[in-house]
């Protein structure tokens, strides 16, 4: 409304500090200011990072007990199984599949679930480029970067 040109980040798990996301968020203003003149040096890439074409979420058909071994940076294909919800006595199962492959880059930490809760976060990535590098790599690279010492000017 005010016409002030806003770019928002979001990460890490909902009512949590997640040093890793802090660290890549910090690594991206620090990059956008730079490219805007406004600081001296360019920090790195630390990888050619994934490029999402678009994205969507997978909610829950039915409430109940969410259950999933899947972790954050995994690779999805077509109709993957990403978890069941199952009612308190196990007698209802209903499995979630994923529609469509890509990358999972947001998931419901919550046991329980509502009809409708937003479960599992999928993003499809552009054709073409290489993604090989795990969120585990990633990760190493970013506890080891100096990003955010004092002697970065």
């Amino acid at each position: 409304e005010a016409g002030v040109t806003v770019l928002l980040y979001e990460a890490g798990e909902a009512l949590r500090f997640h040093e890793i996301a802090i660290r890549t968020g910090v690594r991206g203003v620090l990059r956008v200011m730079a490219a805007l003149g406004m600081l001296r040096r360019l920090p790195a890439p630390i990888a050619q990072p994934p490029r999402a074409l678009s994205s969507y979420w997978v909610r829950a058909p039915i409430g109940g007990i969410l259950q999933s071994q899947l972790r954050l940076g995994s690779s999805i294909v077509d109709e993957a199984p990403l978890g069941l919800i199952t009612d308190p006595f196990g007698e209802v199962e209903e499995p979630i599949r994923a529609r469509r492959g890509g990358l999972l880059i947001g998931m419901s930490k919550l046991p329980i679930v509502n009809r409708g809760d937003a479960l599992f976060h999928i993003a499809q990535l552009a054709r073409g480029g290489d993604y090989s590098i795990t969120v585990a790599e990633l990760e190493q690279q970013l506890e080891a970067d100096p990003v955010l010492d004092e002697d970065y000017r």
